[in-house]
């Protein structure tokens, strides 16, 4: 089985950082392979995904294999001595443990290689949910990501941020489209050269109603002859023109009407043009 992997992320001195993974258990022993594009002594990660990554770089540079026993490397973590071979060694003889005892035989560290088995497809899982994580966070650096629940600090400035906020899910909006969302009015937004109404239950029924009437005023009042309008039930004519549908009214684009429950209220949406 082979893996290979490019995992990009910037770090905390704001360095984008790209590394190469590499698999192949067609050997003696699995072989992995870290190559980040700078020394991983120098990168300082500033997310959890970063952080865990470069431990494993850290980790897993010698395929699993190490230079101490699982007790000399805990020492030697536990104590944050640098990975200086020499200072090492002083530590480790200082606290008596420059040899010790490793399946019933006296090991001296660094006088050989110990391998520690892989569980390859557990690791294989971690990174790739490492790699989808860091995958996002560049896109939320770029402002590529699309809006979720969580971003009400970018709809605070709008009239009713909650409203402005269910029309951005609705319309599946990046980060970066919020700064060309402008409320124009009342329950109306444009973006990009495209209008919308938004609202919710009660409103867009009202405004429902009072396009009917105009529609009625401006159009069927004058085609009607004058003789036969006493005889037009007005009230009966807008309930039947309901039958199609509110989006057939408020969508003078193409009739369709946009719904989400957003904070445990519904709200509706219709392209205007």
């Amino acid at each position: 089985m082979s893996y290979k992997r490019f995992i990009s992320f910037r770090d905390c001195n704001d360095i984008k950082i790209t590394v190469e993974i590499e698999h192949d258990d067609n050997r003696s022993h699995p072989y992995w392979a870290f190559r980040p594009s700078m020394p991983v002594e120098t990168i300082v990660p500033c997310t959890k995904p970063q952080k865990i990554l470069v431990e494993i770089i850290k980790k897993l540079h010698l395929s699993g294999m190490s230079a101490g026993t699982p007790e000399q490397d805990k020492f030697l973590k536990d104590n944050d001595i640098c990975n200086d071979y020499e200072r090492r060694c002083d530590a480790l003889e200082e606290a008596g443990l420059l040899t010790v005892k490793y399946k019933d035989e006296d090991y001296k560290y660094g006088h050989g290689w110990i391998y520690k088995p892989i569980n390859n497809a557990k690791l294989i899982k971690l990174l790739d949910k490492i790699r989808d994580e860091l995958i996002e966070e560049m896109k939320e650096e770029q402002g590529e990501r699309e809006i979720t629940e969580d971003d009400t600090e970018l709809f605070e400035s709008f009239d009713d941020p909650d409203e402005a906020h269910a029309l951005a899910l609705m319309l599946e909006l990046s980060v970066n489209d919020i700064p060309h969302l402008d409320n124009v009015g009342a329950n109306r937004y444009d973006i990009y050269e495209k209008s919308y109404l938004c609202g919710d239950d009660e409103e867009m029924d009202k405004m429902w109603e009072e396009s009917l009437e105009t529609l009625y005023t401006d159009f069927y009042e004058y085609e009607v002859p004058e003789i036969i309008r006493p005889y037009i039930d007005v009230e009966k004519w807008i309930n039947d023109a309901k039958c199609d549908g509110r989006g057939s009214t408020l969508s003078s684009y193409d009739s369709c009407e946009l719904e989400i429950k957003f904070n445990d209220k519904w709200y509706y949406a219709y392209r205007e043009g």
